[in-house]
Protein backbone atom coordinates (compact mmCIF):
# COMPACT_ATOMS: atom_id res chain seq x y z
CA UNK A 1 0.00 0.00 0.00
CA UNK A 2 1.60 3.17 -1.18
CA UNK A 3 3.19 5.09 0.50
CA UNK A 4 3.79 2.44 3.16
CA UNK A 5 5.15 -0.42 1.05
CA UNK A 6 4.70 -4.13 1.77
CA UNK A 7 3.96 -5.01 5.39
CA UNK A 8 4.70 -1.52 6.75
CA UNK A 9 1.04 -0.55 7.07
CA UNK A 10 0.79 -2.32 10.43
CA UNK A 11 4.35 -2.08 11.69
CA UNK A 12 3.91 1.19 13.57
CA UNK A 13 1.33 2.61 15.94
CA UNK A 14 0.44 -0.91 17.05
CA UNK A 15 -1.14 -1.85 20.35
CA UNK A 16 -2.90 -4.76 21.96
CA UNK A 17 -5.72 -4.14 24.39
CA UNK A 18 -7.54 -6.43 26.80
CA UNK A 19 -9.24 -8.03 23.79
CA UNK A 20 -8.84 -11.55 25.10
CA UNK A 21 -12.30 -13.04 25.32
CA UNK A 22 -12.98 -16.73 25.88
CA UNK A 23 -15.02 -18.79 23.45
CA UNK A 24 -17.39 -19.54 26.33
CA UNK A 25 -18.17 -15.81 26.63
CA UNK A 26 -18.78 -15.57 22.87
CA UNK A 27 -20.98 -18.68 22.62
CA UNK A 28 -24.27 -16.70 22.89
CA UNK A 29 -23.15 -14.64 19.88
CA UNK A 30 -22.41 -17.51 17.49
CA UNK A 31 -23.94 -17.05 14.05
CA UNK A 32 -23.79 -18.72 10.64
CA UNK A 33 -20.63 -18.40 8.60
CA UNK A 34 -20.61 -16.57 5.28
CA UNK A 35 -22.11 -17.92 2.08
CA UNK A 36 -19.23 -19.07 -0.12
CA UNK A 37 -18.96 -17.53 -3.59
CA UNK A 38 -16.55 -20.21 -4.75
CA UNK A 39 -15.94 -23.76 -3.58
CA UNK A 40 -13.31 -24.07 -0.84
CA UNK A 41 -10.80 -26.84 -0.21
CA UNK A 42 -12.18 -29.86 1.63
CA UNK A 43 -10.34 -28.99 4.86
CA UNK A 44 -12.17 -25.62 4.92
CA UNK A 45 -15.65 -27.12 4.57
CA UNK A 46 -16.91 -26.53 8.10
CA UNK A 47 -19.64 -28.91 9.26
CA UNK A 48 -20.60 -26.54 12.09
CA UNK A 49 -23.50 -24.31 11.04
CA UNK A 50 -22.84 -21.63 13.68
CA UNK A 51 -19.15 -21.00 12.99
CA UNK A 52 -18.89 -17.22 13.14
CA UNK A 53 -19.45 -14.57 15.84
CA UNK A 54 -21.65 -11.46 15.80
CA UNK A 55 -19.01 -9.01 17.02
CA UNK A 56 -19.34 -5.28 16.33
CA UNK A 57 -16.26 -3.14 15.75
CA UNK A 58 -15.70 0.59 15.69
CA UNK A 59 -12.77 2.87 14.90
CA UNK A 60 -12.44 6.48 16.00
CA UNK A 61 -9.89 9.00 14.78
CA UNK A 62 -8.89 11.24 17.70
CA UNK A 63 -7.40 14.50 16.46
CA UNK A 64 -7.21 16.36 19.76
CA UNK A 65 -5.99 13.89 22.35
CA UNK A 66 -6.15 16.41 25.24
CA UNK A 67 -9.85 17.08 24.66
CA UNK A 68 -10.72 13.63 23.28
CA UNK A 69 -12.10 15.22 20.09
CA UNK A 70 -12.91 12.26 17.89
CA UNK A 71 -14.77 11.20 14.78
CA UNK A 72 -16.16 7.70 14.28
CA UNK A 73 -14.62 6.65 10.96
CA UNK A 74 -15.74 3.04 10.80
CA UNK A 75 -18.44 0.69 12.04
CA UNK A 76 -17.87 -2.88 10.98
CA UNK A 77 -18.69 -6.44 12.03
CA UNK A 78 -16.64 -9.60 12.34
CA UNK A 79 -19.49 -11.67 10.90
CA UNK A 80 -19.08 -9.80 7.59
CA UNK A 81 -15.67 -11.43 7.16
CA UNK A 82 -15.48 -14.04 4.41
CA UNK A 83 -13.24 -16.31 6.47
CA UNK A 84 -14.21 -17.34 10.01
CA UNK A 85 -11.78 -17.69 12.92
CA UNK A 86 -12.19 -21.46 12.56
CA UNK A 87 -11.16 -21.17 8.88
CA UNK A 88 -8.09 -19.15 9.83
CA UNK A 89 -6.93 -21.63 12.47
CA UNK A 90 -7.43 -24.60 10.15
CA UNK A 91 -5.67 -22.86 7.26
CA UNK A 92 -2.77 -21.78 9.49
CA UNK A 93 -2.20 -25.31 10.79
CA UNK A 94 -2.94 -27.48 7.73
CA UNK A 95 0.72 -27.58 6.71
CA UNK A 96 1.94 -28.53 10.19
CA UNK A 97 2.42 -25.06 11.67
CA UNK A 98 1.95 -25.48 15.41
CA UNK A 99 -0.32 -23.21 17.44
CA UNK A 100 0.13 -22.98 21.19
CA UNK A 101 -1.73 -21.27 24.02
CA UNK A 102 -0.86 -17.60 23.94
CA UNK A 103 -0.23 -17.42 20.19
CA UNK A 104 -1.90 -14.46 18.52
CA UNK A 105 -3.62 -14.60 15.15
CA UNK A 106 -4.71 -11.42 13.39
CA UNK A 107 -7.62 -11.15 10.99
CA UNK A 108 -6.32 -8.20 9.04
CA UNK A 109 -8.56 -5.30 8.13
CA UNK A 110 -12.26 -5.92 8.80
CA UNK A 111 -14.22 -3.92 6.24
CA UNK A 112 -17.78 -3.92 5.00
CA UNK A 113 -19.05 -3.11 1.53
CA UNK A 114 -20.96 0.11 2.34
CA UNK A 115 -19.90 3.69 3.06
CA UNK A 116 -18.70 4.03 6.66
CA UNK A 117 -17.70 0.37 6.99
CA UNK A 118 -14.16 0.49 5.55
CA UNK A 119 -11.70 -0.50 8.26
CA UNK A 120 -8.64 1.19 6.77
CA UNK A 121 -7.99 4.90 6.24
CA UNK A 122 -6.45 4.10 2.86
CA UNK A 123 -9.76 2.46 1.82
CA UNK A 124 -11.83 5.30 3.35
CA UNK A 125 -9.88 7.97 1.42
CA UNK A 126 -9.80 5.94 -1.81
CA UNK A 127 -6.03 5.69 -1.72
CA UNK A 128 -5.57 9.28 -0.57
CA UNK A 129 -7.73 10.75 -3.36
CA UNK A 130 -10.83 11.63 -1.26
CA UNK A 131 -10.16 13.42 2.05
CA UNK A 132 -12.10 12.28 5.09
CA UNK A 133 -14.11 15.11 6.69
CA UNK A 134 -13.92 15.14 10.49
CA UNK A 135 -16.40 16.51 13.05
CA UNK A 136 -14.14 19.46 13.85
CA UNK A 137 -14.15 20.61 10.21
CA UNK A 138 -10.65 19.41 9.39
CA UNK A 139 -9.82 16.72 6.86
CA UNK A 140 -7.46 13.78 6.76
CA UNK A 141 -6.03 11.74 3.94
CA UNK A 142 -3.40 10.11 6.16
CA UNK A 143 -2.82 10.16 9.91
CA UNK A 144 -0.86 13.13 11.20
CA UNK A 145 1.59 13.33 14.09
CA UNK A 146 -0.38 13.46 17.33
CA UNK A 147 -3.48 11.75 15.88
CA UNK A 148 -4.71 8.69 17.74
CA UNK A 149 -6.80 5.73 16.68
CA UNK A 150 -9.18 4.07 19.10
CA UNK A 151 -10.54 0.61 18.27
CA UNK A 152 -13.49 -0.84 20.17
CA UNK A 153 -15.29 -4.14 19.95
CA UNK A 154 -18.28 -5.76 21.63
CA UNK A 155 -20.79 -8.55 21.23
CA UNK A 156 -24.43 -7.98 22.15
CA UNK A 157 -26.12 -4.70 22.90
CA UNK A 158 -24.17 -2.09 24.86
CA UNK A 159 -25.79 -1.37 28.20
CA UNK A 160 -27.35 -4.80 28.55
CA UNK A 161 -26.29 -7.48 31.00
CA UNK A 162 -25.42 -9.87 28.17
CA UNK A 163 -22.99 -7.46 26.42
CA UNK A 164 -19.39 -8.66 26.21
CA UNK A 165 -16.98 -5.75 25.78
CA UNK A 166 -13.50 -6.30 24.41
CA UNK A 167 -11.94 -3.16 25.89
CA UNK A 168 -10.33 -0.54 23.70
CA UNK A 169 -7.08 -0.39 21.80
CA UNK A 170 -5.69 3.15 21.67
CA UNK A 171 -2.53 4.27 19.93
CA UNK A 172 -1.10 7.76 19.28
CA UNK A 173 1.00 8.42 16.20
CA UNK A 174 4.08 10.20 17.49
CA UNK A 175 6.77 11.95 15.49
CA UNK A 176 9.49 10.66 17.83
CA UNK A 177 10.12 7.57 15.69
CA UNK A 178 10.94 9.61 12.57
Amino acid sequence: MSPLGPFNGKSFGTTISPWIVTLDALQPFECPGPKRDIPVAAYLQDPKELSHYAIKLGADLVTDVENSASTRICDSRVDWMYWTFRDMVVHQTINGCPLRSGDLLATGTVSGSKEGTNGCLLEITKGGKKPLSLKNGSERVYLQDGDAVRLVGWAGEIGTESCVGFGEAYSVLAASWA
